[in-house]
């Protein structure tokens, strides 16, 4: 939503991923085409680099998955959809606290 939209968009965001996440890894678990679309299930491991802002470090390994939906025209990409479910995040980079009940 912010920042260079086209070609030059992505490879800033792609930029910015690997910086964060130097050893991340996306493996390819599924992919559809048809018609204009291709569709890419993935997943994706990968611990954050430190320092993170001023989050303590956990080195903690993150998992996760994704789908991503590509319109394209002329063999380019001229739109894209995508959902990520990268459940343990927070805890890993230390932006929440895991929190702990006691029934009494």
């Amino acid at each position: 939503p912010e920042g260079a939209q086209g070609r030059d968009g992505v490879r800033q965001r792609l930029l910015r991923s690997k910086q964060a996440f130097p050893n991340g890894r996306f493996e390819i678990q599924e992919m559809i085409e048809e018609g204009d679309r291709v569709t890419v299930h993935y997943s994706f491991t990968g611990s954050p680099a430190w320092p993170l802002a001023d989050i303590t470090q956990t080195n903690q390994l993150i998992t996760g998955q994704g789908i991503e939906i590509c319109r394209l025209r002329e063999g380019q990409i001229v739109e894209a959809w995508s959902h990520g479910d990268y459940p343990g995040m927070p805890q890993a980079i230390g932006a929440t606290k895991a929190h702990s009940s006691t029934n009494e």
